[in-house]
């Protein structure tokens, strides 16, 4: 009977099962994210990296929407009674407007782009390994190093 071989690196030995996707990793592969003190998981490294990387929740969205629209109702409340001094009420609808636009449209936190661009680099460094041990098996003996 054959060991079971890692996804990522088919020459080697897979030690773990992923528990997101349950794909097996050889020990190069897997990453253990601490989830409290008391628990934590073992992951491949492209769910270990996505793990950092969460959408914006509906939630957040819906309350971008609704803090635009309501926003909206004091701008141009504000405009109709300039002369009694609507236009705080038309500025204050337009601060509002833009921490709406933000609400709706969230950046991802820093911690999301360098799992980014972490993940990036491990996927770079994996195809190079594989290219080198095409090389190193003879698929490519034309290759000179």
């Amino acid at each position: 009977m054959s060991d079971p071989k890692c996804k990522f690196h088919p020459d080697r030995i897979a030690v773990e099962t992923c528990e997101n996707c349950h794909s097996l990793v050889c020990v190069e592969c897997k990453r253990k994210k601490e989830i409290s003190t008391r628990y934590s998981e073992m992951l491949c490294a492209p769910c270990f990296y996505d793990s950092f990387i969460a959408p914006r929740p509906l939630v957040w969205k819906i309350f971008g929407i609704i803090f635009i629209l309501v926003s909206l109702v004091f701008f141009f409340l504000g405009i109709s009674f300039i002369e009694m001094g609507g236009i705080f009420l038309s500025i204050g609808g337009l601060v509002f407007i833009f921490i709406g636009y933000y609400m709706f449209f969230y950046r991802p936190p820093i911690e999301s782009q360098k799992a980014k661009v972490q993940k990036a680099q491990w996927v770079e460094k994996i195809e190079d390994k594989e290219i080198l041990s095409k090389i190193e098996y003879g698929e490519n003996s034309n290759v000179v190093l």
